[in-house]
């Protein structure tokens, strides 16, 4: 029995082909089903092929945004959006926090007399 063999420009066409119907599907497992891939043959292209991750990833967060938008547009709680979006894009979405103090300022301490002169 003869075992199928790989064809880079079928593989390539494939990933090619599911990326642009990923843009345009409401979900994942949507763009599988038409490109007709395996999820796990996904799972394969994603752990080999930087490239198609990178793409991949790219449109997914876009995807993230727009979701994020729609939300906020529709005054909808985007709690778990917002969080996705801060852990996917952390470079964008997770500002540095600030000190109270500016860098040049010393923290200072401040003592008062806290003992009691029979005055009271």
């Amino acid at each position: 029995m003869t075992e199928p063999k790989f064809d880079p420009n079928a593989a390539s066409k494939l990933k090619r082909n599911f990326l642009k119907l990923l843009q345009n599907s409401v979900s994942i497992e949507a763009a599988l089903q038409a490109a007709e891939m395996e999820p796990i043959k996904l799972l394969h292209y994603l752990e080999r092929d930087k490239g198609f991750e990178t793409d991949f990833h790219k449109i997914i967060n876009q995807k993230l945004e727009l979701a994020f938008l729609d939300c906020a547009l529709q005054s909808k709680t985007a709690a778990i959006l917002s969080f996705a979006l801060t852990n996917r894009l952390a470079e964008k979405y997770n500002k540095p926090k600030t000190s109270a103090l500016p860098p040049e300022t010393p923290a200072q301490i401040i003592f008062t007399d806290t003992a009691d002169d029979g005055e009271n």
